[in-house]
C-alpha cells in the first residue's frame, strides 16, 4: 500500500527511525462501518507494536469522530492507535494537536504524544551528538525568523519549503530532522518562532564565515558585494567606519570574482584593503540594502573580545523584527 511506503519513510526521515508495517489480522471482528472507513496495519516502532487506521474516504473525517472510532478500536485493540490520511487540512491537524490524537500525514505532519517519553531518550541520545547544526538547517531557522512564520505548523508542506529556499527535499528533510533532535523538549512546537527559535537553537548556530581573504583590489566591482563583519555593523549601527571594508559571498561568487577583480592577495588587512568572508550558505538570501544578514552578521563575530563591537551586536539584536 503506498501510503504505507510514505509512512515508513517519513518516519525514517523525521525521526532517523526505521519502521516496519504489516496487516492486522483481526479486523474482520470490527463493526462494518469502521472497515468501510479504513484500513488497519499494525505498525512496529522502538520495540512496540500501534495499530494504524489509515482513513479511506475521500471527504475528510471530523476530528471529533476519528477520536470516537479510536475509542470503538480499543475494544479490539487495547493499545495505541495512530491516525494515518494521506492529506488533511492544518485547520483539522491542529484540532487533532489540541485533543492529542496521535496521527500521521506522510510528508507532512507527524504528532505522536504516546511516544514522548521514548522519543526523548532517542533525541537525546541523538542531541548529545549533533554540535552544529548545518548549513541548511541555519538557512532554515534565518528563514522562519525573518518570514515570522512557525517551522512546525503544518502549514507548509517540506517540498514547499524546499522550493522556497532552493534546496533539494531531501537536504530540507535532514535539516528538519536536526531541528526536531534540538527542539523535542519543547511544548507547542507548531507556534515555535521568532526570538524563542533564535534563542532556542542560538547554542548550535555556527559561524558563517568558512574562510576569510584579504585583498589589494584592482578595479571596482560591477556589481558591489554585501557588506558584512565591521562594515556592516559600521552601516548599521554607531560604530565607526574600519579602516577597510569587509564583504561576503559564497563560494561559487568568490571563485568567479577573485580571479576578475582581486589579483593581489594580502597577508594580513591593510588599510585600504578589502576583507572577503566566504560563507558558507549564500548570504544574498536575507540580505537588505546591500548589507548581509544582521543575524548571520552578529555570528560571525563568535570569537569577539572587543567592547564596542559587542555594543554594536547588542543593538543588532535589539533591531531585528522578531
Amino acid at each position: 500500500m503506498k501510503v504505507l511506503r510514505e509512512l515508513e519513510r517519513y518516519i525514517d526521515q523525521a525521526l532517523g527511525i526505521s519502521v516496519v508495517t504489516g496487516k492486522w489480522d483481526k479486523e474482520k471482528a470490527l463493526p462494518f462501518f469502521l472497515r468501510d472507513a479504513y484500513d488497519f496495519f499494525l505498525l512496529h516502532l522502538m520495540g512496540r507494536d500501534y495499530l494504524l487506521m489509515v482513513d479511506l474516504q475521500k471527504e475528510e473525517t471530523p476530528p471529533a469522530t476519528i477520536r470516537k472510532h479510536m475509542e470503538q478500536l480499543r475494544k479490539a485493540w487495547p493499545d495505541e492507535v495512530i491516525y494515518v490520511r494521506e492529506q488533511m487540512t492544518g485547520y483539522n491537524r491542529n484540532r487533532l494537536v489540541r485533543n492529542q490524537v496521535p496521527f500521521v500525514v506522510p510528508g507532512n505532519q507527524l504528532y505522536l504524544p504516546v511516544l514522548a517519553i521514548d522519543l526523548r531518550e532517542h533525541f537525546i541520545t541523538k542531541r548529545a551528538e549533533l554540535k552544529k547544526l548545518s548549513p541548511s538547517a541555519q538557512v532554515l531557522v534565518l528563514h522562519s525568523i525573518y518570514e515570522r512564520r512557525a517551522l512546525f505548523d503544518g502549514n507548509m508542506t517540506l517540498t514547499e519549503w524546499a522550493q522556497e529556499l532552493k534546496y533539494t527535499k531531501m537536504t530540507m528533510t535532514r535539516a528538519f530532522r536536526e531541528l526536531r533532535t534540538i527542539l523535542e523538549d519543547e511544548e507547542h512546537l507548531e507556534e515555535l518562532k521568532g526570538r524563542r527559535l533564535w534563542d532556542l537553537v542560538k547554542p548550535y548556530l555556527r559561524n558563517p564565515v568558512r574562510r576569510r581573504r584579504y585583498y589589494q583590489v584592482d578595479k571596482p566591482f560591477v556589481k558591489a558585494p554585501l557588506l558584512a563583519g565591521d562594515s556592516a555593523l559600521a552601516h548599521c549601527t554607531m560604530m565607526a567606519e574600519p579602516d577597510h571594508m569587509t564583504v561576503c559571498m559564497g563560494g561559487p561568487q568568490w571563485n568567479r570574482l577573485q580571479e576578475k577583480f582581486m589579483s593581489v592577495e594580502l597577508a594580513r588587512p591593510e588599510p585600504g584593503a578589502l576583507e572577503v568572508e566566504v560563507w558558507r550558505y549564500l548570504p544574498v538570501k536575507f540580505a537588505r540594502n546591500g548589507v548581509a544578514d544582521l543575524l548571520s552578521v552578529y555570528l560571525s563575530f563568535e570569537k569577539n573580545t572587543d567592547e564596542r563591537v559587542e555594543m554594536a551586536l547588542e543593538k543588532i539584536l535589539e533591531d531585528v523584527p522578531w
